[in-house]
């Protein structure tokens, strides 16, 4: 996992709270701690979207922190849908973009770029159905579905934008992940965004991926779609609950 490298910024004094939206019990608790031991709460407020509770400089001391808390509790974190731990992964993400400039001036956005990209593998190095199948949205791995709001899982943003934020997967970030395919995750989780660069998402959980050439060169390799089908039927008759979902995936105009 690429680690985020410490900033410029030393720890602040204070925190300036620029939009008053913080408490001050809370602020406190935040520079009293070494930043390794804040909580996702804490966190959330340095990096809260576009209001956090400090200026650019104050957060951006502790992004060390944040990147390592998000990497280390990702998998206690989203199979026990931790909604502090989702809200911080969301509000970074807004933080991020809000700051892009800064991070890109500062020389971080690179690193931070790299990151992502883990981040994104580490997601989806595991496809697993949680509650009942066919229920398509309940992916663990999924790096949350939010009402309302972008997620890392979706690339519905304004055309241009995908190739330098996070939100939304990049094509460097695919190719990345999926360049050797050959777990079942792998081919699962390539089913999904390939469906949904077709528009055949249906019920089965990522958002439409714009004008992707790295999917769309998976589309028409014959030899991956030949591995994935079987992929995906070893792992049904290993687990037959698995069945009905994956036939009406398969059947929405994936392969057949």
């Amino acid at each position: 996992m690429h680690e985020v490298a410490a900033t410029k910024y030393p720890k602040p004094n204070r925190l300036s709270d620029p939009y008053l939206d913080f408490s001050d019990e809370l602020k406190k608790s935040i520079l009293q701690k070494d930043g390794r031991n804040l909580n996702a709460c804490e966190l959330t407020a340095l990096f809260a979207g576009s209001v956090p509770a400090g200026t650019y400089d104050e957060s951006a001391h502790y992004l060390p922190d944040v990147t390592r808390y998000l990497a280390e509790h990702y998998w206690e974190s989203v199979p026990a849908g931790d909604e502090e731990y989702e809200e911080l992964f969301k509000k970074f993400l807004m933080w991020t973009v809000f700051f892009h400039s800064e991070l890109v001036k500062d020389g971080t956005w690179d690193g931070l770029n790299l990151y992502l990209s883990d981040l994104f593998a580490l997601a989806t190095g595991r496809f697993e159905l949680r509650g009942g199948v066919p229920a398509g949205l309940d992916h663990v791995g999924y790096f949350f579905r939010y009402s309302g709001h972008k997620s890392f899982m979706q690339t519905d943003d304004p055309p241009g934008t995908c190739k330098d934020f996070p939100f939304g997967i990049t094509d460097a970030y695919m190719e990345r992940r999926f360049a050797s395919p050959s777990t079942y995750a792998d081919h699962a989780w390539l089913i999904l965004l390939v469906n949904g660069s077709r528009g055949l998402t249906g019920l089965y959980g990522v958002a439409d991926v714009r004008d992707s050439a790295f999917l769309e060169k998976r589309w028409n390799d014959t030899a991956w779609r030949a591995a994935t089908v079987t992929a995906v039927i070893a792992e049904t008759e290993a687990h037959p609950e698995l069945t009905d979902y994956w036939s009406a995936c398969l059947d929405n105009g994936m392969f057949f």
